[in-house]
């Protein structure tokens, strides 16, 4: 079960961290988020989100070829492709077609947030329903409310404090709060969500491991 996290709590943490922190600011705290969010997910990655493209308008202005634009600040795609409803069911898994042709939909060269889409080169020339893009991303100190694991919370709650003692120039605390927060992110037992290795995507690790 995730537990929700809302950036109430996490200002409350961060005044509480240290008494210069009592007075500081809306930037002083969001900076000290930010900055912890992003060292967290240079240790793992937990936070993703999924993009839904219902295709039924482009179909119907006629336009076979778009760009899908994640929003937020994305690190990486894990999967995406088209899907529509199976016409043979107990033949697709939950009776869910789904298309990873990289003629069809595949990710943009250089720019890691930009998905590219052209219907005409389904060899099928099938109907698709949806566009779905699956992504890891750094959370930032302008959400409300986050679901993470407990683990994945405890590894925060250091990486934030050693951000915020960034901050506040003590060296000593934010390198012990580092060493703490890989440690802990290291220990996160769920690395990677449940569908990363969906059947019938092609693997996303190396050969030999």
């Amino acid at each position: 079960m995730k537990r929700k996290i809302t950036k109430i709590q996490m200002t409350e943490y961060i005044k509480l961290l240290d008494t210069r922190c009592i007075d500081w600011t809306n930037e002083q705290i969001d900076r000290a988020m930010n900055n912890g969010f992003a060292e967290l997910c240079t240790v793992v990655q937990p936070f993703v989100s999924i993009v839904e493209v219902d295709l039924q308008n482009y179909y119907d202005l006629g336009e076979s070829k778009f760009d899908i634009n994640l929003t937020g600040d994305s690190l990486s795609i894990y999967d995406l492709y088209l899907s529509k409803a199976a016409d043979s069911f107990n033949v697709w898994k939950h009776d869910e077609e789904k298309c990873r042709d990289e003629d069809v939909i595949w990710k943009d060269a250089i720019n890691s947030d930009v998905v590219h889409v052209d219907l005409t080169k389904d060899i099928m020339k099938r109907t698709f329903e949806d566009a779905i893009v699956k992504y890891f991303y750094v959370p930032t100190a302008d959400f409300i409310e986050i679901y993470m694991s407990n683990d994945v919370y405890i590894a925060l709650e250091s990486a934030i404090a050693a951000s915020t003692y960034d901050i506040l120039h003590d060296v000593e605390k934010a390198g012990q709060q580092r060493s703490a927060f890989t440690r802990k992110g290291g220990a996160v037992l769920e690395v990677y969500p449940q569908d990363y290795l969906d059947p019938g995507k092609t693997s996303m690790f190396p050969p030999g491991t």
